[in-house]
């Protein structure tokens, strides 16, 4: 059986690992973890079935109640990757799909998995 998160859900199994749900400072950024995600040993063939085109993952990214975006981890947002004339009216929290595509969903919406970022560690 697999597990629906809603994104605060997700983002409490994140920080369980000493992280966030992903941020992205920069398109590239994105682009990058997204191929890191499809490039990973457990990402079998099975799973990618699983998450076909359609399917998403959360990601960090939602809205205050002023209507401002945020990242769970505090980065400036910099960016968003929503499609042209997406409508966000009544969604609060964002996800990407396999493409790289990211959706805006009620933040009560359940998903079956969630991109997790730990932050670089200084090595002094």
């Amino acid at each position: 059986m697999i597990d629906v998160l809603t994104q605060s859900t997700a983002e409490e199994e994140c920080v369980s690992l000493g992280a966030h749900l992903a941020s992205f400072e920069t398109p590239e950024e994105a682009t990058e973890i997204k191929n890191l995600v499809l490039s990973a040993p457990l990402f079998s063939d099975d799973l990618s079935t699983f998450w076909s085109s359609s399917q998403e993952s959360w990601i960090g990214l939602s809205k205050t109640s002023n209507g401002a975006w945020k990242w769970s981890d505090s980065t400036e947002v910099d960016f968003t990757n929503l499609p042209d004339g997406t409508s966000v009216s009544g969604a609060s929290c964002v996800s990407m799909n396999i493409s790289g595509v990211w959706q805006p969903n009620e933040c009560s919406s359940t998903i079956p998995s969630f991109i997790c970022k730990r932050s670089a560690q200084s090595t002094a």
